[in-house]
């Protein structure tokens, strides 16, 4: 259970992490007021679709992790046994994704 909480926290901070830098390198211009940490996961994961950062079939595989997790944790007394080795292996290849996926952005949008 906490290779599952540790591998989706690290998803949601590279999620977020990933919008900031695309977010710069496209010269977004950031309202001062908005707390990033408090910026809603499943926002950043549309944001990075809408900038094609990442495509349709990424974006589905994020936001599944995402259902995933909030299921998994409100009924985790109930459902102790899916939070195993698959099911954390399958966040951290989503995160490989992602970050592959920031990394050929850069490359295109970089000046």
């Amino acid at each position: 259970m906490a290779a599952h909480v540790i591998a989706f926290s690290i998803l949601e901070d590279r999620v977020l992490a990933n919008r900031i830098t695309c977010e710069e390198l496209m010269n977004v211009i950031f309202d001062e007021k908005i707390d990033r940490n408090k910026i809603k996961f499943q926002k950043s994961v549309d944001k990075l679709l809408s900038m094609k950062v990442i495509d349709l079939n990424l974006h589905k595989q994020i936001s599944d992790c995402g259902k995933e997790r909030n299921d998994f944790i409100h009924q985790a007394m109930w459902r102790l046994d899916e939070f195993n080795q698959s099911s954390t292996l399958k966040i951290r290849k989503t995160i490989n994704a992602l970050e592959k996926c920031k990394r050929d952005f850069v490359k295109i949008h970089k000046k």
